[in-house]
């Protein structure tokens, strides 16, 4: 079984991370650091990623996109 990308874990979810609408990376996550990624693609991805492209003078879209999902 493939082990969490931030602790030794099991892995049960992957977090996907895309650039515009091109796949970048995946990553296995554990279930606690699968609920917390789930947590921020809920719940403010959008408004943070906006937020400090704003603060720090990126480009709109130039910020990665997070996707939780069961397979990789």
């Amino acid at each position: 079984m493939a082990k969490c990308a931030l602790c030794d874990e099991v892995a049960v979810a992957y977090a996907q991370v895309f650039q515009g609408r091109k796949q970048v990376g995946s990553y296995p996550l554990c279930l606690y650091h699968g609920l917390w990624v789930r947590g921020f693609e809920e719940f403010g991805q959008d408004w943070a990623r906006s937020g400090l492209a704003e603060a720090f003078g990126f480009r709109r879209g130039s910020l990665p996109k997070v996707r939780v999902s069961l397979s990789p």
